[in-house]
């Protein structure tokens, strides 16, 4: 809110596949860098994958989400 990094409590990437539930997965993500959160990640199949990062503090949380494309 001040322009400061922020400081979530947790952070954790989820990783979903639309035409295969079963192969959906989450996976919490570490600190690089105040305000920079990472996750080192190797998809089980290439193709469309939605992703959505959440992060929380005091019981709230902000997402962002986004579709990708794996292609290796």
């Amino acid at each position: 809110k001040v322009g400061q990094p922020a400081t979530p409590e947790s952070v954790t990437l989820y990783a979903y596949r639309p035409s295969d539930a079963s192969l959906d997965f989450e996976m919490p993500m570490t600190q690089e860098a105040p305000g920079r959160y990472v996750a080192r990640v190797s998809f089980p199949l290439k193709g469309v994958w939605d992703t959505l990062v959440e992060a929380t503090r005091d019981g709230e949380g902000y997402r962002v989400n986004q579709r990708i494309s794996v292609i290796d």
